[in-house]
């Protein structure tokens, strides 16, 4: 395994440990944020600029109902763990936060997972949603990824140019 892998595998593993914690400490849902940057190179300038104005809409859309607990920008990706001030269930703080990345002008590009007490997540199609489209070419996601219709740089550069339009740069 190459050292780039180990360190985003190892920084997954130890947000995962911190989600964990942040749930049995608050016993509500948890908001976990993160950004879906394809490729290797998960963090930059752009992306880290691009996370900071996406909390700061999603701060504006929600009306600071979501109180941070946690951000960090390491090379693995910028996060930030939020706990919901209105206590709503999973599914109602879920459907909240999809119909923001949907509306979002770079909503595609941010995760905005929501776990519960349990750990178990909610996901946008439990709830009706449409799945994550494709980048380029606006197929099923996981099913573009899945058959690596696209070169993984192709994806990164359309990723690129969208943040950079979205954070002024």
């Amino acid at each position: 395994m190459d050292a780039h892998l180990a360190q985003v595998l190892e920084a997954r593993d130890l947000r995962w440990r911190k989600l964990a914690e942040y749930c049995r400490l608050h016993q509500g849902c948890v908001v976990v944020a993160t950004m879906n940057i394809p490729g290797p190179k998960k963090n930059n300038a752009v992306v880290s600029r691009a996370f900071e104005r996406i909390l700061q809409d999603l701060e504006r859309e929600t009306n600071a109902s979501l109180l941070c607990l946690e951000q960090d920008f390491p090379p693995s990706g910028p996060y930030a763990f939020f706990l919901d001030r209105e206590g709503r269930d999973a599914d109602g703080l879920k459907r909240v936060l999809v119909e923001f990345e949907l509306r979002h002008p770079v909503g595609r590009w941010v995760d905005l997972d929501v776990r519960a007490s349990d750990l178990s997540a909610v996901s946008r199609t439990q709830l009706g949603f449409p799945e994550r489209r494709c980048i380029l070419c606006d197929r099923p996601a996981k099913e573009c990824a899945r058959s690596r219709r696209h070169p993984v740089e192709e994806l990164y550069q359309a990723t690129m140019r969208a943040l950079e339009a979205y954070a002024g740069m």
